[in-house]
């Protein structure tokens, strides 16, 4: 089962935010105080009222109040304070649409006693009584409405929804991560195992208990002649919820320190780790952060995206924030503007940049794509083969959706990604495959700013380090470099030779009597890529055999994420 819509109408600072879309990931975006904390309180407590069977219960025993005991709602605090006094519309909607797969669909059936086909909503309205009200708008079907207690069990048994707030507190700190513990120690509840030693504790309690009860007895009978009994008692409720949340969790960080004196970061981090790697339990699960940077200093930050986009794998997640770092650049409709107590998924990057306050210059406004190479030369010969190869990517180019740029130096790689990272700009790298080029590809990896699809490395089969010249038929460009720099080229030991390219042509260069430098190296470098531009022939007719595998692969990926 999978939540696919959620709307609410009047939770706060939320008018209207109808029908926003959920998908294995979702992001809340907004400037402060604008309402992407009340879409997640909000669904919160949805949900809870949904899972709990005594809810009403807990209203009347925890009796509301404005602040505090914000997984329940109270009508005071909770429903816009500009509309209380008006004469109508006085409640809070909260509207759910679970999408189910043939097994939710069977078990439906099975639970509920009625057919359904894909599709489930759940509407709960609330007014000043607190009291929330549950309907299954648009079924048509009058036995739904009677059936919705079962409907309600039915959802709270096949989801289970964990919220994570910005943690501002070291009490909801420790609350949270005792919370998330709890539901995963509760899977041992029917083992029974477990319940014989639970039976075993009861007893050899309860016997401690009746002495002290007797105790009690015989000194308030003296002052109450009228009492005949007096008994302590631990609920079994109470017992299992203890045995459940009363964990300490001890970080050893060189000091084993209790959690409870860890920062807030700390905190945060350790509720999501018990989150990754939930015990499987079958049910769909759904997860709600609100403002996961909260409390992070920027090194932790990449870590904890990729444990974020880890979790989507197994669960849908929902975050609420400011950080660039968390935009799903991959796929924009994932981002949600929330503004004017409305919420509308983002159009294009353009307005994900405004609403988080990014200013980004002309150069990369527009632009969609961006292809990190290392140098000039590299973005005029990778330009040919792309704008030759892929119409798509010819396009782009053209549009000026997608720039190609160049590095400078593969040592240049890791700080032009952070800065494209911060600027929300969606990035491919494509390097020569040596050392230095194999370097700031690894060093980016560690820092969290590349995945696997969005880089390739020159190659070229046997040989270890490759530039993009070795991919060339050499006769597309020996006799131009003989007659600028005044050698002669022995092409038959240009092609046997197994090192890179500038290598080879340093050895060939020293050879004649001449002094190799960088100078000379970009002067021979610059000559191939002249010569690759003004080839007027087929692209494939100059480049060798077994050299196109890497290059056709970014293609591949830069043309995905296009038609995405």
């Amino acid at each position: 089962m999978k939540l696919i819509t959620f709307s609410i109408t009047n939770f706060r600072s939320i008018t209207k935010a109808h029908k926003i879309n959920l998908e294995d990931i979702t992001v809340l975006l907004g400037k402060n105080n604008e309402g992407k904390s009340n879409i997640i309180k909000a669904l919160s407590i949805g949900m809870n009222i949904i899972a709990d069977p005594f809810y009403e219960r807990h209203m009347v025993v925890r009796r509301p109040y404005y602040m505090g005991e914000s997984d329940l709602y109270y009508w005071k605090r909770d429903f816009p304070i500009t509309f209380q006094n008006r004469s109508r519309g006085l409640e809070t909607i909260f509207k759910f649409e679970f999408e189910l797969n043939e097994q939710d669909i069977k078990e439906f059936r099975q639970y509920v006693n009625s057919r359904i086909n894909g599709t489930l909503e759940i509407q709960i309205n609330i007014g000043n009584d607190n009291k929330p009200k549950f309907s299954v708008p648009k079924r048509g079907n009058k036995s739904f409405e009677r059936k919705v207690n079962q409907i309600r069990e039915f959802v709270s048994k096949k989801i289970i929804f964990n919220y994570i707030p910005a943690i501002r507190t070291e009490e909801e700190g420790i609350n949270i991560i005792r919370g998330n513990l709890s539901k995963e120690l509760a899977v041992i509840e029917d083992n029974e195992e477990y319940k014989g030693a639970l039976n075993t504790i009861n007893q050899l309690q309860q016997k401690i208990l009746d002495q002290i009860s007797e105790k009690i007895k015989k000194s308030l009978i003296g002052f109450i002649p009228t009492i005949k009994n007096v008994k302590l008692h631990i609920a079994e409720e109470s017992r299992v919820k203890a045995l459940r949340r009363d964990v300490e969790v001890i970080i050893d960080d060189g000091t084993p320190t209790n959690i409870e004196y860890k920062g807030d970061g700390i905190k945060s981090l350790v509720s999501m780790g018990i989150l990754t790697d939930r015990y499987n339990t079958g049910e769909s699960s759904i997860i709600a952060i609100d403002e996961p940077e909260s409390h992070l200093h920027p090194g932790a930050i990449s870590e904890l995206n990729k444990v974020i986009r880890n979790l989507k794998k197994d669960n849908q997640v929902i975050i609420t924030t400011h950080n660039a770092q968390f935009v799903d650049v991959d796929n924009l409709k994932n981002n949600i503007i929330v503004d004017g107590g409305k919420a509308i998924p983002s159009k294009n990057v353009e307005e994900i940049r405004d609403v988080l306050g990014i200013k980004i210059s002309d150069y990369l406004y527009n632009k969609k794509y961006v292809l990190a190479v290392e140098g000039e030369n590299d973005k005029n010969i990778i330009n040919k083969i792309l704008i030759q190869k892929s119409p798509i990517i010819q396009k782009l180019l053209d549009d000026g959706d997608m720039v190609i740029h160049p590095l400078g130096g593969a040592g240049k790689l890791e700080p032009y990604l952070n800065y494209l990272k911060s600027n929300i700009c969606k990035y491919y790298v494509f390097l020569d495959n040596d050392e230095e080029g194999r370097k700031a590809i690894e060093k980016s990896k560690e820092s969290k700013l590349l995945n696997e699809n969005e880089y390739n490395m020159v190659s070229y089969i046997g040989m270890k380090n490759v530039e993009i010249e070795d991919i060339f038929d050499s006769k597309i460009y020996v006799n131009k470099i003989e007659e600028e720099m005044g050698i002669i080229i022995d092409t038959k030991q240009l092609n046997s030779m197994k090192n890179k390219w500038s290598d080879k042509m340093r050895k060939i260069y020293e050879t004649s009597g001449k002094i190799w430098d960088n100078n000379i190296e970009s002067k021979m470098k610059w000559i191939v890529g002249k010569c690759i531009e003004e080839y007027e022939g087929n692209i494939d007719g100059m480049i060798k055999k077994n050299a196109m595998q890497s290059i056709e692969l970014l293609i591949k990926n830069i043309e995905r994420d296009n038609n995405a």
